[in-house]
């Protein structure tokens, strides 16, 4: 019993300075009055998560900042590191940090994919496939992974005019 509560007191520091590192950089990240012309995707975003697999819906943080610009398939792409948070069941959160690839289109909207690799019990390989509607400050992408499929929608978190 002893072993079982030093393991669930370490389980829980670990929940713990995850949340703080992810908290950190949300803080330290500024919150701008628009979007940044050169790099649309960059910012603070909240909003949901709904896994189809089991109709569980969540909140979900994330923070997106333009790392690069590289040329894929003949292609020039914006890259971006997302780091997500999702919170679980109102007692715990998950967090993991994603490389997108974007491409702005003709109609102004900004088309993104990525992939990682969450580990075999996390479901293993996950795919994002979506978009930034930034005249609108929204994203709206679908996941999936061996283990769940689902949908993310999300806003900008930009300054109100005072």
């Amino acid at each position: 019993m002893r072993r079982f509560a030093s393991f669930l007191c370490l389980a829980s520091l670990g929940l713990f300075v995850s949340c703080t590192a992810f908290d950190s950089r949300w803080a330290a990240t500024p919150t701008p009055k628009s979007a940044n012309p050169s790099a649309l995707a960059d910012g603070k975003w909240e909003g949901t998560w709904q896994s189809d697999a089991t109709d569980y819906n969540g909140q979900v943080q994330a923070l997106v900042l333009h790392t690069s610009q590289t040329i894929l398939d003949k292609e020039t792409v914006q890259q971006y590191e997302a780091s997500f948070r999702m919170r679980w069941m109102q007692i715990g959160y998950d967090e993991y940090t994603v490389t997108l690839n974007a491409t702005k289109l003709a109609d102004g909207r900004i088309h993104f994919e990525g992939k990682k690799d969450l580990g075999f019990y996390k479901g293993g390989i996950i795919r994002f496939d979506g978009f930034i509607y930034p005249d609108k400050d929204s994203l709206y992408c679908d996941y999936a992974s061996e283990k769940d499929a689902g949908t993310y929608k999300m806003r900008r978190i930009v300054q109100e005019n005072q």
